[in-house]
């Protein structure tokens, strides 16, 4: 998946939460070289954030192939404690991503020189298997599962999921994203070009762009069958 796709499935997902909620709690989508766009500059306000990261560079080759890591931010005044969710549907270390290690350590030891306790969260056991395409998926489904910033953990969100068949989660995952992708949106994001021409304002990697779109192409008055985004999901996310 596409940040454009990933940003439309969260945005149709999350939207009942309102605009200003809704921008608060699910920052976008960026690249490994974006994460110093995002701060927490008042330790003495919560705040609680998600965001989805690829490890690619912004102006990486087209034709090389990265991997979303999701990150869930929650900071407690009140009990001095900074909460960080860092999923990798692989369960890698978070120091085996350059840049999430830098921005992830960045925040501790702002934690730390504050004097609020850091506690780190990672996925419970490897999900995806080898050479699937469903690593945002997975992002998607964390996030989605922690709307309202509830205490919900990983390793209850994916409790369902098997430690030994993963080619199993990835279909699970997929049928997930099947079953809650919207009938209808803006235009169509599975294009064969392969540049989603998702919103007629720019090509986003920011999700506040969704509420503004204006789209008149024909997609949005045609709601599209399940049939159809089973079909172009099963091919996307090759399972």
């Amino acid at each position: 998946m596409d940040e454009n796709q990933l940003d439309t499935f969260i945005y149709s997902n999350l939207k009942d939460m309102g605009k200003a909620r809704f921008a608060s709690f699910y920052k976008g989508t960026y690249a490994s070289d974006e994460l110093h766009k995002l701060h927490i500059r008042n330790f003495k306000k919560p705040a609680c954030f998600t965001f989805i990261v690829n490890t690619l560079k912004r102006k990486s080759p087209k034709n090389a192939m990265g991997h979303w890591l999701c990150l869930a931010v929650k900071l407690k005044p009140e009990t001095r404690t900074l909460n960080i969710k860092f999923l990798d549907s692989f369960k890698n270390p978070y120091q085996t991503y350059g840049a999430c290690s830098k921005y992830i350590d960045g925040l501790r030891i702002m934690a730390f020189d504050r004097g609020f306790t850091f506690k780190m969260e990672n996925a419970p056991h490897m999900l995806q298997a080898y050479g699937s395409k469903v690593c945002g998926a997975y992002c998607c489904y964390a996030i989605l599962k922690l709307k309202n910033c509830n205490e919900n953990t990983l390793k209850n969100i994916f409790s369902r999921f098997d430690r030994n068949n993963r080619k199993k989660n990835d279909f699970l995952i997929g049928e997930f994203v099947s079953n809650n992708w919207p009938l209808r949106y803006c235009t169509d994001v599975f294009t064969k070009s392969g540049v989603p021409p998702f919103c007629p304002k720019k090509v986003y990697n920011h999700p506040r762009c969704l509420p503004k779109c204006g789209c008149t192409h024909k997609c949005c008055k045609k709601p599209k069958s399940r049939a159809y985004i089973r079909q172009t999901l099963g091919r996307l996310l090759l399972i």
